[in-house]
């Protein structure tokens, strides 16, 4: 049989789980078993997956900065042998995909999922439609206005290879596209890890909408904010 948590329960092991707490230490604060606690959190994240696909449609975002958030499954990728990865596509190094609105910090989109091309595909193209995109006619020229693109965002995004063939595919000329090239240097600690040390950034604009008189910018005036 079954055993269901009250929905009193399920709040305060998802708010121990909020505020930080492990696994195990929220199962010594609730009392609730730590299998039940991991098939609480599985459930959970696909409520808010479901709610968050079907609320966030017909957004209008300014700027969107992507990022890829690095950790592992089961062992790091270095320690995988190659048994495990020919056959193990979900261990090792896994990355959470996120795409942040700079104006209201609000996630429009997210994957999880290994750092491939197919993913940057599958992200900018899930993110263009949780966007306003014009109809083909505001592109026509019409009430005495001149034809052309109007961006609908600015994206901004790692010098990851595959980012510009993915965002051409999800948003083709109506988005401005910039990237950001971080330099980094190793932790001045020997023999201790310690994150890297960010030394430097490098700008580059990789596309600017030919467009109408409002959205007619260069690289130099701003097109990677």
């Amino acid at each position: 049989m079954c055993n269901v948590l009250s929905r009193e329960k399920q709040i305060e092991v998802l708010h121990h789980l909020v505020e930080g707490n492990t696994i195990r230490s929220t199962s010594r604060l609730s009392g609730v078993h730590r299998d039940t606690i991991c098939r609480l959190m599985v459930t959970f994240g696909q409520r808010c997956k479901a709610f968050m696909g079907a609320k966030l449609r017909g957004l209008t975002l300014r700027h969107v900065e992507v990022d890829e958030i690095w950790t592992f499954v089961g062992k790091k990728q270095a320690r995988l042998s190659p048994e495990e990865k020919a056959e193990c596509y979900d261990m090792g190094d896994v990355y959470l995909w996120t795409c942040l609105d700079q104006d209201t910090k609000l996630v429009a989109s997210f994957l999880v999922g290994k750092r491939s091309a197919d993913n940057a595909r599958r992200l900018m193209t899930d993110l263009s439609r949780r966007l306003v995109m014009p109809t083909p006619h505001q592109s026509d020229p019409h009430g005495y206005q001149p034809g052309g693109y109007i961006h609908i965002t600015q994206l901004s995004t790692d010098a990851f290879p595959a980012y510009p063939e993915a965002v051409d595919l999800a948003f083709g000329p109506y988005a401005k596209y910039g990237q950001i090239k971080k330099d980094y240097r190793n932790a001045t600690q020997p023999g201790r890890y310690a994150p890297p040390e960010m030394v430097g950034t490098e700008r580059k604009g990789i596309r600017e909408p030919l467009g109408r008189a409002e959205g007619r910018r260069t690289v130099a005036d701003g097109a990677v904010g």
